[in-house]
């Protein structure tokens, strides 16, 4: 038997380490762009596809469904271009406006609070407005009605 080792008996770590001294790697980019595709294409195919849970089944319609749900009519308050304010359709001072919304959100605690302010309003009314509501309205939002379907003009 002779004493020569087989080119397939080196250690694979010196083979390794031969191979890098000589600048020769591994480009993992190919693959790598290729593992990013199939993840991109899968969830492309995801995002469009709908989701069906269970089995498709008929559901029955029930007669006067919206007629359940009652409609929460808004608080609204109004600003004028002459700065006089209103709770609804009740003209009110800036004092009496929490009382007025207090008296109605606690008839309807759900409903939203609408303000509505002209837009030649004096910002100064607004912002009192908005003031003496903080008070009243400490957990809620307050919702600024606009009209957007005029034009703005600078």
């Amino acid at each position: 038997m002779s004493s020569q080792t087989h080119p397939n008996d080196a250690d694979p770590t010196d083979l390794a380490d031969e191979l890098y001294e000589i600048g020769q790697t591994a480009d993992l980019t190919p693959m790598l762009d290729t593992i990013f595709l199939i993840i991109l294409l899968l969830l492309a195919t995801l995002m469009n596809s709908s989701v069906i849970q269970g089995f498709p089944v008929n559901l029955p319609t029930v007669a006067g469904q919206a007629q359940t749900q009652r409609q929460i009519e808004p608080v609204e308050i109004s600003v004028n271009a002459q700065g006089r304010i209103a709770v609804g359709d009740q003209t009110v001072t800036l004092d009496r406006l929490p009382e007025m919304v207090r008296r109605q959100m606690s008839a309807t605690p759900q409903a939203k609070v609408l303000l509505r302010a002209d837009r030649a309003a004096d910002y100064g009314t607004i912002a009192e407005v908005l003031f003496a509501m903080s008070n009243v309205l400490s957990s809620r939002q307050i919702i600024l009605v606009t009209d957007s379907r005029q034009e703005v003009t600078p």
